[in-house]
């Protein structure tokens, strides 16, 4: 075969690739797609917790291969709803941080000057990723998830509720001479919630509940407590959120020092969890 028929062939092969197929799972086309389909389960009510039914997930799984012509498996559309989930935290967090009025809700992009950029940068480095293309589905994800993420609002630390005098120090670890100075674990207690604001409270269970965190020391004592948390947080992030905070004055533990966690929680200094496939004797 003569190298110009073979280039002619490629072009060929090249012109006849559907436009889906051709970038692999997730082209843009594909994901725009996804993106309706879900809106379109939430207009039907087929989302009755965080996540969706499993009727709705075979649905949207078997119009995506029809449409897009790729096997997607059910793995897959999670991993992809996970994306656009955090995507979409990520999003509603810049549009918080930002400053002037730079939004286009039609393009699903921000425009800002140079300075304005920079100031953002400063605040929240995630905004990087936005700045090309920003978020153009975030109108539907806003439908999504808007109303099914954890935010926290009514997080209170036990630090709260006691004086903020210098002169107490109920809440300091650091006469403790023990290496391992206590254990955390989450807990979850039955909430009473308004109809329309029940999907964030609701787990992998259908009862609505606050997670609360607990601190608890050898001495069989409560140390400190993180409520206010909808059921629908995991363990890992309240803890994040209390280690990050100042204001929340998490009892952290000095060096040498540690907190044993369940396999909830993230593996790390001063918080040592369970290693995977390792059995205990508990």
């Amino acid at each position: 075969m003569s190298q110009k028929s073979t280039e002619q062939l490629c072009v060929d092969d090249v012109v006849e690739i559907d436009e889906l197929k051709g970038e692999g799972p997730w082209s843009n086309k594909s994901e725009t797609l996804f993106v309706d389909l879900m809106d379109e389960e939430v207009a039907k009510g087929n989302r009755p917790t965080t996540t969706f039914t499993k009727t709705s997930w075979n649905y949207m799984r078997s119009q995506l291969i029809a449409s897009a012509g790729y096997n997607y498996s059910h793995d897959q559309l999670k991993n992809k709803f996970n994306k656009l989930r955090q995507m979409y935290k990520d999003f509603k967090k810049i549009l918080s941080d930002m400053t002037g009025n730079g939004w286009d809700p039609l393009l699903g992009t921000i425009n800002l000057e140079e300075e304005q950029w920079n100031e953002l940068f400063k605040v929240n480095k995630r905004a990087k990723k936005f700045r090309k293309s920003g978020c153009p589905h975030y109108e539907k994800l806003v439908r999504i998830f808007g109303d099914t993420t954890a935010t926290g609002v009514n997080a209170c630390p036990s630090t709260r509720l006691i004086s903020d005098s210098e002169d107490e120090n109920e809440n300091d670890v650091a006469s403790n001479t023990n290496d391992c100075i206590g254990a955390i674990d989450g807990t979850h207690v039955a909430a009473s919630i308004p109809q329309n604001e029940q999907i964030p409270f609701r787990g992998r269970k259908t009862n609505t509940t606050w997670n609360i965190m607990c601190v608890c020391s050898f001495d069989m004592l409560f140390t400190y407590f993180m409520s206010g948390w909808e059921g629908s947080a995991n363990d890992s992030r309240i803890l994040q959120e209390c280690i990050k905070n100042p204001e929340n004055k998490f009892p952290m533990p000095k060096r040498d020092q540690y907190y044993l966690v369940n396999s909830g929680y993230s593996n790390m200094s001063g918080f040592l969890a369970p290693f995977r496939g390792q059995r205990y004797h508990l």
